[in-house]
Order: structure tokens, then C-alpha cells, then sequence
């Protein structure tokens, strides 16, 4: 009786011991299960943020700005009249003469006025004969300040010829960007720096005196590297193109070198109108060849017209190639 009695109690230790045993691996082994998948979460490599697909017109106006050479490059700084193009005045055709001057001076761009139009279709063959007779697409412009013409212009610019629209804002800048169906604006891609003087920080402008009392030249915004640099690029963040005003009649106190010089230095990317389109060029040609304007700010501003009349359509992608291939060739 006895050892059946301790049998008994055998047997139930034993069983007490297995459903122990049972009862901690139930616990145990979720626990540790759910420790690997904390494990592998935490150690699991983070996932790579996909990488932005690359705008094939940067790498175009890179090749195209590659295969300039420097004077080439300082005339697509300018957006001039056709008047200092072609030694011409006023231009109402784009013939030999316009031919003869765009490629001695091969600019970024013209900019006309109500003297240079006569009627519509003389309108239209001006500018689709400047385009043609230009080795690399001009932005084309009008100045509404020169005076009105009597060709119906509102609606109209794209379907003339124009391609770069020039537009007041609140801001007391004037804007530039692609021409669409109508008048409105398209896409803005530039920004016209005011000609306003730079004020100092008691409010008063930055004109003053000298030693022996002679006025000191005011300094306008679009030549000042804070204003330029520091605002519109730095806190504004802006990436697109940057004007000078239209210099027709010049600044009083400097010549159209020193405007040319300046504005570029300041952080302008094209400089608009100069009377003096010549000595303008040359002044920066200079200025490049002595140092005063390394190479790389003036292939950051030639890049970045380029740029901008790819993305506007005024540039053609297949005309860049087709210039890629030949200087490959040659």
C-alpha cells in the first residue's frame, strides 16, 4: 500500500514538472521571439529615399556651355537692341546687317522697341530673321516703356515672335518669363533687378561725399552683391535667371563697362540694353582675362540662360545635340 502510495506521488511530481516546464516555454519562447523581431527592426538597414530623376536639360546646356568658347560665352550675357547689333538705326529687318552683327556679336538675346515695327508682317519676318540668322536661339523682348505701337501687341507676342515677356510687379520688380497664348505670363523664370539705389542702414541712399566734396555715385541695387547675392539668391532662395534693368541711356556716373562688370560681379546674370554693347563686351572680356571675374561665375550665368531657354522651348534639345555631334566630329 504504501508504494503504491509513493508511485502515486511520483507520478503526480512529475506531471507538476512537465506542465512547469510547458508553462515556461509558452512564456519564454513568445518573449523571445518578439526580442528577435526588435532585433532585426532595429538593425534592419534604413531604406534609401529614391533618388530624383535627373533633368536632362541641365546636362544639355552643360555640353552646349562646354563647347563655347570664351567670347561666345560673355555675349550670351546680353539681352540687346538690335540698333547695337547692327550699327543700325532704327532696325525695321533682320538682313545682311543683322547676320554681319550677330555673329560678330553672337548676344543672348534682343530686345525692340516701337520704332522697329511698321506692321504685323514685318513684325513677324524681323524676328523669325533674327532667330534664323542667330547661331544659338535669342530670347526675343519688347520694351512697353519705349513708347506704344500702333500693331496690336496684347494677346498677340507669342504668335509675333516674341518669347520673353517683361511684366511690373508689387514688388516694384519687373519680371521676365516666357510668352504663352496670351499676355499672361508662363512659367517665371527671371527676375529684373531694380535700378534703385541701395539705401544704407540709417534709411538714406548710398550717395554721399567725398573728401574734396564732390558727390560719390550712387550705387543701384542690380550692382550691389548683397542685394543681389545675398537677398535674392541667399535668403530669397531664388535659382532662376537674374536682369539688369534696361540700361538704354546709361547710369549716371558710370560707363556701360563698369555696368557690365559690376552687375556680373554683383550676381546678374544677363545685362539688358547697354548703349555701348562693345566696350560692355569687352569690359567683362577683360575683366575674365585679368582675373577680376573667375571663369566659373561666368559659366554659372552662361549655364544658367542656357537652362532657362531650354526649359522655355525657345531652345531646342535636337539643335544642342546636332552642335555636340559636329564639335565631336571636328
Amino acid at each position: 500500500m504504501n508504494r503504491d502510495k509513493l508511485k502515486t506521488q511520483d507520478i503526480l511530481v512529475l506531471v507538476l514538472a512537465v506542465i512547469t516546464v510547458a508553462v515556461c516555454l509558452l512564456v519564454l519562447i513568445p518573449n523571445f521571439s518578439q526580442r528577435n523581431d526588435m532585433a532585426a527592426i532595429v538593425t534592419a538597414p534604413p531604406t534609401p529615399e529614391p533618388t530624383p530623376e535627373p533633368n536632362p536639360n541641365e546636362e544639355l546646356s552643360r555640353a552646349m556651355l562646354a563647347s563655347m568658347g570664351i567670347e561666345e560665352k560673355i555675349w550670351q550675357l546680353f539681352l540687346a537692341t538690335p540698333e547695337s547689333v547692327t550699327g543700325v538705326s532704327p532696325v525695321t529687318i533682320s538682313g545682311d546687317g543683322m547676320q554681319a552683327g550677330l555673329e560678330s556679336t553672337p548676344v543672348g538675346g534682343l530686345i525692340y522697341a516701337s520704332d522697329n515695327i511698321e506692321d504685323e508682317a514685318q513684325l513677324r519676318d524681323m524676328l523669325s530673321g533674327a532667330q534664323e540668322r542667330s547661331a544659338t536661339a535669342l530670347f526675343l523682348a519688347y520694351d512697353k516703356n519705349a513708347g506704344s505701337s500702333h500693331v496690336s501687341l496684347a494677346g498677340n507676342m507669342r504668335s509675333l515672335g516674341f518669347n520673353l515677356g517683361l511684366s511690373d510687379s508689387e514688388s516694384g520688380l519687373l519680371y521676365a518669363a516666357p510668352y504663352s497664348d496670351s499676355i499672361a505670363l508662363d512659367g517665371l523664370y527671371a527676375v529684373i533687378v531694380s535700378d534703385d539705389a541701395v539705401e544704407s542702414d540709417g534709411g538714406e541712399s548710398a550717395e554721399s561725399e567725398s573728401e574734396s566734396g564732390e558727390a560719390e555715385r550712387t550705387l543701384p541695387f542690380f550692382l550691389s552683391y548683397d542685394h543681389v547675392t545675398g537677398q535674392l539668391r541667399g535668403q530669397n532662395g531664388w535659382n532662376g535667371l537674374i536682369l539688369t534693368p534696361l540700361l538704354t541711356g546709361g547710369v549716371e556716373g558710370y560707363s556701360d563697362g563698369e555696368l557690365a562688370v559690376g552687375a556680373l560681379l554683383a550676381g546678374c546674370d544677363m545685362i539688358c540694353a547697354p548703349d555701348d554693347l562693345a566696350a560692355a563686351g569687352q569690359a567683362i572680356l577683360d575683366a575674365v582675362n585679368s582675373g577680376e571675374i573667375e571663369l566659373s561665375r561666368l559659366n554659372e550665368s552662361v549655364q544658367r540662360i542656357l537652362f532657362a531657354k531650354l526649359e522655355a522651348g525657345i531652345l531646342q534639345p535636337e539643335a544642342v545635340e546636332a552642335e555636340s555631334a559636329s564639335e565631336s566630329e571636328t
